[in-house]
């Protein structure tokens, strides 16, 4: 028997746990297709991102829930309700350790990972990118001559001496004075002093329910 999309959204509500995720706003939808799903995770990330969105990881919490222990509160901070939230975003003692701020860097490398591989792509496949192309065209007589199709201009072809710079808790980095003096480091700048255009990018990596705040 097929199910309507309202009892769907009906019967998912009803659950107290695993219906936290539709109460989520401003959130980005994930466009999963299934073979980036099967193929783009390994199992064990696979398994952790579907118990993260329906909030079913065996956290302390969930684990007394489920009656496999007594006790709930968090094995750092002995917060009394050590939720998936608390873990990720909220324990004091984890914060002051580093442990989130490792987190926060590990998305931020790869982020950074990526950057850099577009770069390197750039300079080995795509070296006339955006620049005119000066190949002469022959019309024959009476034959009126085609507008050749502008080429289309990648971030990188605007130089050729971007600097990636990335700030995290074990190396950080300065603003060069020639573009503002300031001790402020977003995460990730780059910046082209030829072509004289900077660009910064700050990550945030809150949990989802924290996202309208930020």
């Amino acid at each position: 028997k097929e199910i309507s999309n309202e009892e769907k959204i009906a019967k998912i509500t009803a659950l107290a746990v695993q219906s936290q995720w539709t109460k989520w706003d401003d959130i980005i939808d994930n466009d999963w297709k299934w073979k980036e799903i099967l193929y783009g995770f390994s199992p064990s990330m696979l398994s952790f991102w579907l118990n993260s969105v329906q909030n079913t990881l065996p956290d302390p919490v969930n684990l007394r829930r489920w009656g496999k222990q007594t006790q709930s509160q968090c094995p750092l901070c002995n917060w009394k309700s050590c939720t998936l939230q608390h873990i990720l975003c909220s324990c004091r003692t984890a914060l002051e350790q580093g442990r989130i701020s490792w987190r926060h860097d590990s998305i931020l490398s790869n982020i950074v990972k990526f950057i850099k591989k577009s770069k390197l792509d750039h300079t080995k496949n795509h070296k006339n990118c955006g620049k005119p192309d000066k190949t002469p065209s022959f019309v024959k007589e009476g034959q009126i001559p085609r507008k050749r199709p502008k080429q289309r201009q990648c971030y990188w072809s605007k130089a050729d001496d971007w600097k990636i710079l990335m700030d995290t808790r074990q190396a950080q980095y300065s603003i060069p004075p020639e573009i503002v003096i300031t001790s402020l480091r977003p995460d990730i700048c780059i910046y082209s002093t030829e072509k004289k255009e900077v660009l910064f990018i700050e990550l945030t990596s809150p949990a989802e329910e924290n996202v309208s705040y930020w």
